[in-house]
């Protein structure tokens, strides 16, 4: 599970969510966070690193996509119905159990809201989770532009309200039943340009190829193999990728090294073994490289020291590479961050 979340945090891949405001983003006014507080709500600035991952800080950051943010605990409706609206681009973040459908509607209310994260809130259709129904009462934000939904009980038939906002860029569905019926109902989503998915099949990837402006896709854990792979070569300006825990093999990645702008690449806990490294090692902006838990060996290694445009390289429990075989990529590629294994 920690290899996963590497990637795709609540919420990664480049910065897939860079929230882009028509607006210079200012610090809250402290009225407005002072009532948040005082209903349980911690204040923070947020935004996506390149990787896809969500970060946060209590102070500004210097990344001019951050937030402020508001991260929430369990509220009741009444209490969220007296918040004040910041009448600035926010965000709120909501992780574990907490909210349903009745809160999302009073969720609703805050019209200048650009980024929503709802990560765990499934629990099988049953009290605490958000579902399609729940969903309608978002139709209405406007400027949103990050949503998160990690874990819901929403569907396919879900994907019809959240087609319909159309600033979205970033769309996290990890951990929700979405097929490719889901994402034809997205494909008016012109703006998207991150994409997390974990339960979609060979038979879905074709449906994702209509989002061509795509920068991120993760693909952690889903039921793809080989036999589609070659739908990913019309998203020619991906810049990361995670097929980590899928059923690509060798055969796989000769389809990904096609894609020139692609800077991280994550496969790790799959069936990827030195072979599989030869058709990767011409991509010529390669930054990052997760094989965390694979075959690679010590030869495998001296490929990856090809690859001048590598800086980061994950071999956290990779036991076929030996320890006299780090120390010779290290030595040959003294700027490479090497983790592991």
């Amino acid at each position: 599970m920690k290899s996963i979340r590497l990637i795709i945090g609540v919420a990664g891949v480049w910065m897939c969510a860079a929230i882009a405001h028509a607006q210079v983003i200012r610090e809250l006014d402290p009225k407005v966070i002072e009532a948040w507080k005082k209903a349980g709500a911690g204040a923070s600035w947020c935004w996506y690193d390149s990787l896809g991952r969500l970060k946060t800080l209590k102070t500004r950051p210097n990344e001019s996509a951050a937030l402020p943010t508001f991260f929430c605990p369990k509220f009741k409706p009444e209490s969220i119905a007296k918040l004040p609206d910041p009448g600035q681009p926010f965000g709120i973040i909501v992780r574990g159990t907490g909210v349903t459908d009745r809160e999302l509607k009073e969720f609703a209310k805050f019209t200048s809201l650009c980024l929503l994260v709802l990560s765990g809130q499934s629990v099988l259709g049953g009290d605490g989770a958000v579902t399609d129904s729940g969903l309608t009462a978002l139709a209405g934000l406007k400027n949103l532009q990050t949503l998160a939904l990690e874990r819901s009980d929403v569907t396919d038939e879900g994907m019809k309200t959240i087609g319909k906002l159309a600033r979205l860029r970033h769309l996290d569905l990890w951990g929700v039943g979405i097929t490719g019926r889901g994402l034809k109902e997205l494909a008016p989503l012109k703006n998207l340009r991150c994409l997390m998915l974990s339960s979609v099949g060979d038979s879905d990837l074709k449906e994702i190829t209509r989002f061509t402006d795509l920068e991120t896709l993760v693909l952690s854990a889903a039921e793809v193999t080989d036999k589609e792979m070659r739908q990913l070569k019309s998203l020619k300006k991906l810049r990361t990728l995670n097929l980590g825990r899928t059923k690509i093999t060798d055969i796989g990645l000769k389809e990904i090294a096609t894609l020139a702008a692609l800077e991280n690449l994550s496969v790790h806990r799959t069936k990827i073994t030195d072979a599989g490294l030869k058709e990767i090692a011409a991509l010529p902006r390669l930054q990052f490289l997760n094989l965390q838990e694979t075959a690679v060996t010590d030869a495998g290694l001296k490929l990856v020291g090809t690859i001048k445009s590598l800086r980061k390289l994950d071999l956290i429990a990779s036991r076929k590479v030996s320890k006299s075989g780090i120390e010779h990529l290290k030595k040959d590629r003294p700027d490479l961050n090497v983790v592991g294994p």
